[in-house]
């Protein structure tokens, strides 16, 4: 069936109308102000980006996203190693939840992935959001790039 194409242009203006006013009502159902609701699009943004970037295999990319602390606990070349050794489920997407605000520079996440489901956190710095990897994940790298690999080997992760 064709669908005329004065129908598709009046269907993208009424979606362009429902998002503006969205944006200009400043909340969200969860209640939150313009300025809350902004940050938080803006943290789900660099979660879908952090996300998509690690479904996609982009390692070091997915590392460029990270808070300054976890880049200097992990150095980029290990974790490009981990993931390239121990590759996780490549091109299944994450599904992300809407996430809210755990504090003025905190953003919480909830995903899932391959049939796993966790959250991550995401932290304001210098008016940018950056992802935070868990402390699980960063104590992991601690003891070197070898032991993540053999761990994840052992719990049947690599694809």
């Amino acid at each position: 069936m064709r669908v005329p194409k004065r129908w598709v242009a009046l269907g993208v203006a009424a979606a362009a109308v429902a998002t503006a006013a969205a944006v200009r009502s400043g909340g969200s159902a969860h209640g939150e102000n313009g300025a809350d609701a902004a940050a938080g699009q803006q943290a789900l943004a660099v979660a879908r980006q952090e996300f998509g970037r690690l479904s996609g295999g982009d390692w070091a990319g997915a590392w460029q996203l990270w808070t300054a602390a976890a880049q200097q606990a992990v150095p980029q070349e290990e974790f490009v190693r981990v993931n390239t050794q121990c590759r996780p489920a490549l091109g299944v997407p994450y599904v992300l939840g809407t996430g809210s605000r755990t504090g003025p520079e905190a953003f919480r996440v909830e995903w899932t992935h391959a049939g796993a489901a966790g959250s991550s956190t995401l932290q304001l710095a210098a008016g940018r959001w950056h992802f935070a990897p868990d402390p699980q994940t960063l104590a992991d790298f601690r003891l070197g790039a070898d032991h993540v690999v053999q761990q994840r080997r052992a719990s049947g992760s690599c694809h």
